[in-house]
């Protein structure tokens, strides 16, 4: 989408989230009844068949429609990969991939142990379920919020909100267990923040990096993404074998602050194109 529309590709972005942000609601809430009735292997076979047959095709559909629909000339991508790849010697392009990185990983430690994490804070089966499932309506909510302000806010400006969200976020759940209201303040930070952050991620390549062999410099940083999305279950579980939940919840509450620190030198290092002024 950032490829094909250039400028106009943060709004349709959040469009296109927006129905992907009910994910969570439905996948939690259907795993927990899916093991309930068979096992959890009938969940992970059930949820694989949906994804090859109906994920997959449609994904691979869009990307074939998307040339259609460009709304601006696209910038010739360099002619090798190695070209295209000096921005890798820049401090930018490393500080956004620890960024990225380092932000998945907040979020994959918490979402993937999320149910034994909030009965751990002392909420029963179904609030676990009920909370996990309420992530989703709040990312949907949060990308809404930033449509009506984007005009106003620079994206420098709102990731640094957003990361702020996840912090207070993790903060609020690592207190849940003696206040239990406060985990309305988790769901609704831990949601709207990563919500907004997920669907900034390629403006803020466009801005930083510039829209020229964007594709090859997003796959690159995506490595590190998935990379932090993959490790963040053991990372947690190491952390919890070690400890307990507690501590996962406080590393991956200030993680995110990292993340700030990381990106506002992106942001000071930015690369200088014309693609960019």
């Amino acid at each position: 989408i950032t490829y094909t529309m250039g400028l106009e590709a943060r709004r349709a972005i959040t469009y296109v989230t927006l129905i992907a942000g009910f994910a969570s609601t439905i996948s939690f809430p259907g795993a927990h009844i899916l093991i309930k009735f068979f096992d959890w292997r009938i969940a992970l076979i059930i949820f694989g068949v949906i994804i090859v047959t109906v994920a997959v095709p449609l994904i691979i559909y869009g990307s074939n429609q998307a040339a259609y629909y460009a709304r601006e000339k696209r910038q010739s991508p360099s002619p090798t990969a190695r070209k295209a790849m000096l921005v890798a010697k820049t401090w930018t392009f490393w500080l956004i991939a620890v960024t990225f990185t380092l932000a998945a990983c907040a979020h994959g430690m918490i979402t993937t142990h999320m149910l034994p994490i909030l009965i751990g804070r002392g909420f029963t089966a179904e609030m676990a379920v009920l909370g996990a499932s309420m992530i989703g309506p709040m990312q949907v909510a949060g990308r809404v919020i930033m449509t009506i302000f984007e005009r106003h806010v620079s994206v420098l400006a709102t990731c640094l909100v957003s990361f702020l969200s996840i912090f207070i976020a993790g903060l609020a759940l690592y207190y849940s267990n003696a206040i239990p209201f406060a985990i309305a303040v988790f769901v609704i930070g831990q949601g709207a923040g990563y919500g907004v952050f997920s669907i900034i991620r390629p403006t803020i390549i466009a801005q930083l990096l510039g829209r020229q062999n964007f594709g090859i410099i997003a796959g690159f940083l995506a490595i590190g993404f998935m990379l932090g999305s993959a490790v963040s279950p053991t990372i947690a579980s190491l952390l919890w074998e070690a400890s307990d939940y507690g501590l996962v919840i406080l590393v991956a509450a200030f993680l995110p602050i990292v993340c700030l620190i990381t990106l506002t030198f992106a942001w000071r290092y930015r690369v200088k194109s014309s693609d960019n002024e």
